[in-house]
């Protein structure tokens, strides 16, 4: 797992290695953020009225 932090204006601080991380929760977030998530063309469809 990697930590990569950045500044306000985006620009990349660092990255860090972070070991003996519980890989299991970080994928469970991405998956409940994925599974809420909407697709891009139906978000574009609903700015363009």
């Amino acid at each position: 797992m990697v930590l990569m932090r950045y500044e306000e204006d985006g620009t990349q601080i660092d990255r860090l290695l972070l070991e003996d991380v519980d890989v299991d929760e970080y994928i469970a977030r991405k998956d409940a953020a994925l599974a809420m998530a909407t697709p891009y063309q139906e978000y574009r469809a609903r700015l363009d009225g």
